[in-house]
């Protein structure tokens, strides 16, 4: 899940070489440590259903829907945006630029990382199953797809090569409007932009709702399923979400939701959240794939981003900062870990769950200190337009 996959202490500290920068903004640490919890959610929905199925039905239906932590983190990846990177009048915080190089300096390094360390089953697979001119052909037009951040425009390739990389593929393209359509939903008035924001939750849903109406798919999608997977991967089904984030992005820079009890809306929302997970499995996932929550989730991250409560409290301690700065990588990371292990999801010991998820915390925590966080400083310094 994918991810935005960023951290609002990393880029609230983004800097623009553009003339006199703007102040520095408190960092959101509640919402980063939050993060961890929605990438091991989707960690555990890959890896986890057969080790738990057979323990409790509780928790067999919680890890079921991790998946729908990709919602949350499009929701979070419009809102920190629009917290970082729109002044309080509307207008964009240094160059389009300088934005764009930011956002490829964030997902691009341990997005490529993946790529090189999934290389070698998904080559060896292509080859199993392929002649040698035929394995080379889709193995470069899928690498082609994949190294572009374009396989969720299409379902036959959202999977291609590491299949959780699909919503990094979408989030590029959010990143790609954002300064167009960021700018545009700023200028709404409080009263539009909530009745703005209930539209695109109501158009958000609607597809899937057709969708299962007609056919009555209630599993995730499989892979013949072209359909489904369009309606559940293709960037445009999935920007009413992102622009939700904007909106709330942009109430909460202007002090509009300053009035909300934040400790007692967060938990809230997190109980209810964690309810449904608990004890709905009979939703279609179709349905919960694409949004149905983000009202929850829209009160989740408002609680969080006040700082206020004992969850919010327990979520910006340092080590969940860490682990929440880590959680890209830790989503990023989850299938090529595994294979290299040679021991693909989903699992069916506890023991090795839990030895591979240490071991994938462990990795991502190195890779965002040692890897990520230095090319990114790296990436900007080369590619960002030099001051005026």
């Amino acid at each position: 899940m994918p991810t935005e996959l960023s951290s609002p202490s990393s880029i609230a500290a983004v800097s623009s070489p553009d003339p006199a920068p703007p102040r520095r903004k408190p960092s959101l640490d509640a919402l980063t440590g939050l993060r961890f919890f929605a990438a091991m959610g989707v960690v555990l929905y890959h890896f986890a259903g057969p080790v738990l199925k057979s323990r409790s039905t509780i928790l067999s239906n919680t890890a079921g829907d991790g998946f729908v932590a990709v919602d949350l983190f499009y929701l979070l990846s419009g809102f920190i945006l629009a917290y970082s990177y729109l002044t309080r009048e509307g207008s964009l915080v240094g160059t389009r630029r300088n934005f764009y190089v930011a956002r490829l300096a964030r997902i691009y390094p341990a997005y490529f990382l993946a790529f090189l360390l999934a290389t070698p089953a998904d080559v060896v697979a292509s080859l199993h199953v392929n002649r040698l001119p035929v394995a080379i052909a889709k193995l470069t037009v899928s690498a082609i797809s994949v190294l572009t951040l374009q396989q969720a425009w299409t379902p036959w390739t959202a999977w291609n090569w590491n299949y959780p990389a699909w919503s990094v593929s979408v989030e590029a393209f959010f990143y790609l409007v954002f300064p167009f359509i960021a700018v545009r939903l700023a200028r709404l008035r409080p009263a539009s932009a909530l009745r703005t924001a209930g539209l695109l939750w109501v158009l958000a849903i609607i597809p899937p709702v057709v969708f299962w109406a007609i056919t009555g798919v209630t599993a995730p999608p499989q892979t013949g399923n072209y359909l489904q997977r369009t309606i559940e991967f293709t960037p445009l089904m999935r920007l009413p979400e992102f622009m939700i984030g904007i909106l709330l992005g942009r109430a909460f820079t202007l002090g509009q939701l300053d009035r909300l009890n934040g400790a007692w809306v967060g938990t809230s929302a997190a109980i209810a959240i964690t309810a449904i997970f608990a004890f709905c499995p009979w939703i279609p996932h179709p349905i919960l794939a694409n949004g149905l929550l983000a009202p929850l989730f829209v009160l989740l991250i408002a609680g969080l981003a006040q700082g206020r409560g004992a969850l919010a409290r327990f979520l910006s301690l340092p080590f969940m900062v860490m682990l929440g700065e880590a959680s890209y990588g830790i989503y990023i990371l989850q299938v090529p870990i595994a294979l290299i292990i040679r021991r693909p999801p989903p699992y069916q010991s506890l023991r090795l769950l839990c030895v591979y998820c240490v071991l994938l915390v462990i990795c991502s925590v190195l890779s965002w200190h040692f890897f990520e966080t230095p090319l990114r400083k790296r990436i900007r310094l080369w590619l960002s337009s030099p001051a005026h």
